[in-house]
């Protein structure tokens, strides 16, 4: 599974990513759509037909979709570590892709939320069997 997560230690952190002018997490998506299957004009693989459709998804969809869906992830390391783990229990998942670069987040702010994940959100998880991908 990937998300954009940032995980902050001040209190605007959530408002930001989902809300500031500039940083879209959508990014993410729209980033992802372009590399998950061959472009449209090349076809499917055969057999990986369903890539086709996670790439027209992704490139798709709207920041009010993803951020409706909770596919963005931010927060506190607590706050963080509990809608992680909620999103284990949902769907049995033991790896975790995060990607942390929420489109136009501040390189400061990444930074400190690599470290947050690494020190305080992973060190949590991993006590419940999930590993950092």
């Amino acid at each position: 599974m990937v998300e954009g997560v940032a995980v902050g230690d001040e209190p605007g952190v959530v408002a930001e990513v989902v809300s500031e002018p500039g940083v879209d997490p959508v990014v993410v998506y729209h980033t992802f759509g372009k590399y998950v299957s061959p472009p449209p004009e090349e076809g499917p693989v055969p057999t990986y037909e369903m890539y086709t459709a996670t790439r027209q998804f992704a490139q798709s969809v709207t920041r009010d979709q993803i951020v409706q869906a909770g596919a963005v992830v931010c927060g506190s390391p607590d706050k963080v570590v509990q809608r992680v783990g909620e999103i284990v229990e949902k769907t049995g998942l033991t790896e975790y892709l995060a990607w942390i670069r929420i489109g136009g987040l501040t390189h400061d702010k990444v930074l400190r939320s690599m470290e947050l994940m690494s020190t305080k959100v992973m060190p949590q998880l991993r006590k419940v069997g999930l590993s950092a991908a």
